[in-house]
């Protein structure tokens, strides 16, 4: 079965869409968000009457709108595969890094066993930078955090027991609307906050 922003074949009892109709069509189609009948017309050097008629018989401002809704399911598609793949190569080249600092640390380690003094390529600073940006790198490819922060309030220790039902709900509310402790959920002081 054809899509429905294709040439309508000939059904028994019925024409297919002419040539001639199908791509005036394919015109309006493509014109996207700006198209028009009137900028078809033009377009073909036809009557906007032609345009119209072929328009109404064949559908085509819903065939043009699935095919929006189509095109729109395969940018995301192609976004959400161009995204995977950026985080493949990312972990990729993170663990390539890896690789090659325990190959350093693995090459200073026999070195130091014939020669105490052995220096290293990469100072001891640097491979710690290259492996922890690698270790982050690599984390945020595959989704995972990239540090682990518990957060503590000061409120966490309040006893609630003798609280209103009231009093709670507002509580709760303040928390929803301003994160805890007077910020917002980023961790920048609330405008109600700075009141006094």
């Amino acid at each position: 079965m054809a899509e429905p922003w294709e040439r309508i074949p000939a059904t028994p009892g019925r024409n297919g869409e002419t040539t001639p109709a199908f791509d005036a069509f394919a015109r309006y189609r493509d014109m996207g968000p700006e198209r028009s009948l009137g900028k078809v017309a033009k377009e073909l050097a036809k009557s906007t009457v032609i345009v119209g008629r072929w328009s109404s018989r064949w559908g085509w401002v819903v065939r043009a709108a699935d095919y929006d809704a189509y095109m729109d399911r395969e940018k995301v598609k192609a976004s959400r595969q161009a995204i995977i793949d950026m985080n493949n190569r990312h972990v990729g080249l993170a663990t390539s890094i890896q690789t090659q600092v325990a190959a350093v640390l693995h090459k200073h380690a026999d070195a130091l066993k014939d020669d105490p003094t052995a220096t290293m390529e990469l100072s001891p600073d640097q491979l710690a930078r290259l492996l922890d940006v690698s270790t982050r790198l690599e984390r945020m490819a595959r989704g995972a955090p990239t540090e682990i922060v518990e957060e503590r309030y000061p409120d966490d220790e309040v006893d609630y027991s003798d609280w209103t039902e009231e009093e709670l709900e507002q509580l709760e509310a303040m928390h929803e609307r301003h994160g805890r402790n007077g910020h917002d959920p980023v961790g920048q002081p609330s405008a109600e906050s700075h009141q006094g």
